[in-house]
């Protein structure tokens, strides 16, 4: 049994009727669909709308994109689609701006006719009447205060956000723009309780307490894609963060961003992450070749890719996909066996019943579900196999759809 696709067609078919094919329709500025969803989810994601109080009475508005030196190009791709605003160098650091007036009005439009989906619609709201303010007063002192009052309530200082109405529209688009800002395309390898190493891979989305709207808008967005309500999980330093290696759902993310055009280096993190998934869905990391080829993959992600991140060495990434290509291209070390995993690698099958039936337990004791295996409920409940076994010796809690459930043995 092999799963080569890289394109799940099962799942695009399932998001083509409920999310819509691409190809949105342009607006009034003349900019295509596609690129302002992408353009609406990356600004979310990394643009500052911004006032300058430059002296007496006079202001200056503004926004601008911060990103690292490797991504110049993204900001060159959007300065040259817009036909507006400046890309400069600065250390190791590259900046789009838009500062024109005539160029902030546009964008403005934009931003009016397709609204943002982060609370950065609220920065975007202040900006513009401030903005309007400014050049539609013959005056400046007249609106002064007013605008100084409008300035420092943006940003850090954005407060009352639950007074916020506003729809969230998620669409294929605005999450590929949205993820190539703030997303991550996760791997580890640990150690598990036999000798060999557990891969586990994850999908990162993260925004301050502010906006969980937001988070939970993502939420139900793949709720109603893949039927499972994904853990919003609570961090330090007051963000929430989805963090989600169900199988399902990395399925159906791939089959959502696949077709879609990036624009950034996390294009590269992302085929790395999907190539990485199908070596884990085949069994090669249970080959000390494919576990080679993952760690040498995985060196190279995120910040290790920067140009300026001088460890590890870097290692031919073209040498490694054509590695990773030869192992899926040839027979998958599972083998199915009367409904059980043998590991040819490691001549032992895996997930096996032999008296080892769970079963998953309200606190009440009722038995909601049972399972064949460790696996089998792993896979559930999107956690590892080791992590259930350990809940089932601990007895401990595991959280399923905000309830808490026992394993125990039948």
């Amino acid at each position: 049994m092999k799963i080569k696709n890289l394109i799940y067609l099962n799942y695009l078919q399932l998001i083509n009727i409920k999310t819509g094919v691409r190809n949105y329709s342009s607006d009034k500025s003349g900019l295509s669909g596609d690129f302002l969803e992408w353009f609406k989810g990356f600004t979310d994601a990394e643009g500052c709308f911004y006032i300058k109080h430059s002296r007496a009475t006079q202001f200056s508005f503004s926004l601008f994109i911060v990103l690292h030196i490797d991504d110049k190009k993204v900001l060159e791709y959007i300065r040259d689609t817009l036909n507006m605003g400046t890309v400069v160098v600065s250390g190791n650091k590259v900046i789009f701006t838009i500062v024109k007036q005539e160029d902030i009005n546009k964008i403005i439009n934009i931003f009016t006719i397709s609204p943002l989906n982060s609370i950065k619609h609220l920065n975007f709201l202040a900006f513009k009447k401030a903005f309007e303010l400014y050049i539609n007063s013959k005056d400046k002192s007249i609106v002064f205060q007013e605008i100084l009052d409008i300035k420092n309530s943006m940003n850090k200082n954005l407060s009352n956000v639950d007074t916020l109405k506003r729809e969230i529209n998620i669409t294929p688009g605005w999450l590929l723009g949205f993820s190539e800002g703030d997303g991550c395309f996760s791997v580890s390898i640990c150690n598990s309780k036999t000798k060999n190493k557990e891969v586990k891979i994850s999908f990162i989305l993260g925004q301050k307490d502010i906006d969980i709207l937001l988070i939970e808008s993502i939420q139900e967005y793949f709720y109603k894609l893949c039927g499972i309500k994904f853990n919003i999980i609570d961090r330090k330093d007051n963000y929430f963060y989805l963090k989600i290696s169900n199988k399902v759902f990395i399925k159906a993310l791939i089959s959502i961003f696949q077709p879609l055009e990036w624009h950034t280096k996390k294009e590269l993190d992302f085929q790395d992450w999907v190539l990485i998934f199908n070596l884990r869905e085949e069994g090669f990391h249970l080959t000390e070749e494919g576990l080679r080829i993952i760690s040498e993959l995985r060196s190279q992600i995120n910040n290790f890719r920067l140009s300026t991140n001088k460890t590890p060495e870097k290692v031919d990434r073209c040498q490694l996909i054509k590695e990773a290509n030869e192992l899926l291209n040839g027979p998958s070390n599972y083998e199915y066996i009367d409904g059980k995993i043998f590991v040819k690698s490691l001549n032992i099958f895996i997930g096996q019943t032999a008296g080892n039936i769970l079963e998953l337990q309200d606190e009440n004791g009722n038995t909601i579900k049972t399972f064949k295996s460790g696996v089998e409920c792993a896979n559930f409940l999107n956690l590892s196999t080791t992590t259930v076994y350990s809940r089932l010796q601990s007895q401990k809690f595991v959280i399923y759809q905000d309830k808490n459930y026992i394993i125990k043995k039948k």
